[in-house]
């Protein structure tokens, strides 16, 4: 799922949890990913900066990167992704549209 806005836009923990890893990609360009409960993880991609290292805690709505357009991009935005046990899952079922849109990358 992607979100547009401004290059260094702040992108925010979607729920507490454990920095996994924090990485760079062809295509996806700085990444990094959360560590949820029950086995969940979440995928922040297409960063210019990340403000965390792995191994972090982070709680919901921490700051925990700023936007950008590293990777094979076509414009500023976040590449959000959640997963569930290593498979991907919709993430509009984990969101709710009126506040975590807010969550993810103020304006």
């Amino acid at each position: 799922m992607d979100f547009g806005n401004k290059t260094g836009s702040p992108i925010y923990a979607t729920a507490d949890g454990i920095v996994q890893s924090v990485k760079r990609h062809k295509y996806l360009g700085k990444y990094l990913t959360i560590s949820h409960n029950f086995g969940y993880q979440t995928k922040y991609g297409h960063l210019h900066k990340v403000l965390v290292k792995q191994g972090e805690s982070v709680k919901r709505g921490q700051i925990v990167a700023l936007m950008g357009n590293s990777g094979r991009s076509t414009g500023s935005h976040l590449h959000y992704e959640v997963l569930r046990y290593s498979k991907h899952r919709n993430p509009y079922d984990y969101l709710n549209k009126l506040e975590d849109d807010i969550i993810l990358s103020k304006q």
